[in-house]
């Protein structure tokens, strides 16, 4: 399977601003750290897109979770929108289940807070919905 993120796509272009693509197109990180942007409302994927921005951080955290780097399974447990200082977040609560840890037999379930500010979108469809009323 071809992991590449096809140039000049929603998802290309989101991982290209946030800076978490290789010059071969592929995620440049493959875990989740603290760190790692994503990983806090301080340090949240920016989605500067306004159509389907929802749909589009499921595309990015499927990308980032099961992507090159990484063989886990996850679903989402929950999600929750943020305000804060005049922006927008969405935070996916996701459980992860890491497959070699699992063919291991060792500790193979964990939870990660996946952090996106939706700013963008969420100010469009606002503009939109108060323009039709």
């Amino acid at each position: 399977m071809d992991n590449k993120v096809i140039e000049g796509t929603p998802l290309w272009k989101v991982l290209s601003e946030n800076d978490l693509l290789t010059p071969e197109g592929l995620a440049s990180y493959g875990e989740f750290r603290v760190e790692n942007r994503g990983s806090s409302m301080e340090n949240p994927l920016v989605i500067s897109e306004t159509d389907d921005y929802v749909h589009l951080e499921y595309e990015l955290l499927d990308y980032l979770l099961q992507g090159p780097a990484r063989f886990v399974t996850y679903r989402v447990l929950m999600q929750s929108l943020y305000e804060k200082d005049g922006r927008s977040y969405d935070a996916l609560k996701v459980e992860v289940t890491d497959l070699d840890k699992l063919l291991d037999g060792e500790e193979c379930s964990s939870e990660e807070t996946w952090w996106f500010d939706i700013t963008a979108g969420f100010e469009a469809m606002s503009k939109e919905l108060h323009g039709s009323l």
